[in-house]
């Protein structure tokens, strides 16, 4: 819901920008004669499909999955207690004070619970707008370019994280 909602004005400052000046092609869709698929044929096709989803985005998914875990897991002297990515978002906790996340995943925020209706509000509100699968960015890269990749990237993210404080903020007026 609140993805179709973002969705609207995206998609309409896009065409004022992107597309300024071009004219709308009209979409034109032939169906074919509709047949009963044989069993067989369907079994196949779904064992081709299936095969090539895992050979091309399962290689995908696996390299991403190679680099999250190295970033969480390396360094790992006995002094070291943060990881790569631990590192990073406690860098990015400088930004989020308006959220206060950092306080409140640690445990009790002033005695109040850790996770209140606007914060549970703006979390739900951050996961469903960002970018979060490293797939879909490698299908957008291999299909548009790596630009177009890393600009839906931040953008995604950007809006998430301006629309979840926007939640918090209206959230905390009511609680």
């Amino acid at each position: 819901f609140v993805g179709a909602l973002l969705a609207m004005p995206i998609a309409w400052t896009l065409n004022r920008t992107l597309n300024k000046g071009r004219k709308p092609e009209p979409f034109v869709m032939e169906l074919p004669h509709y047949r009963i698929p044989q069993i067989q044929h369907t079994f196949f096709r779904m064992y081709e499909s299936g095969k090539e989803f895992v050979m091309r985005a399962g290689t995908v998914i696996f390299a991403m999955s190679i680099i999250i875990w190295t970033l969480l897991y390396f360094p790992r002297p006995a002094e070291v207690e943060s990881a790569i990515a631990n590192d990073f978002g406690y860098a990015q906790t400088e930004d989020t004070h308006s959220l206060e996340y950092e306080k409140s995943i640690h445990g009790k925020l002033a005695g109040k619970p850790v996770f209140n209706i606007p914060v549970a509000l703006s979390i739900m509100v951050f996961f469903a707008l960002c970018m979060q699968c490293g797939a879909t960015l490698a299908v957008i890269a291999k299909e548009l370019n790596w630009r177009w990749a890393i600009a839906s990237f931040f953008t995604l993210t950007g809006a998430a994280w301006v629309a979840a404080v926007l939640t918090y903020q209206i959230g905390i007026l009511f609680v």
